[in-house]
């Protein structure tokens, strides 16, 4: 196995790249932080009265649902997989 090969050999190891993934989303997280602020008031809280293993659970479907339209809309595109 070479050393740019993971143990799973099935991806590669990484290279480097453009653009740092981690502080984009620190980004996106003090944006929501501040939607949350402007539409509720406050940011998110704990013991809010809300189920958060429910609502995590929503947006965790929601998140497989476009991950799978993004798939089946770039395989319907030429030279899509």
């Amino acid at each position: 196995m070479s050393e740019n090969q993971s143990k799973n050999a099935d991806q590669p190891m990484p290279v480097p790249g453009r653009e740092s993934v981690t502080d984009a989303v620190i980004l996106d997280l003090v944006t929501r932080r501040e939607i949350g602020r402007e539409r509720y008031g406050r940011e998110l809280e704990t013991h809010n009265g809300r189920d958060a293993e429910r609502d995590l659970y929503g947006k965790l479907l929601d998140a497989l649902l476009s991950a799978k339209q993004i798939r089946m809309e770039r395989a319907d595109m030429p030279g899509g997989s």
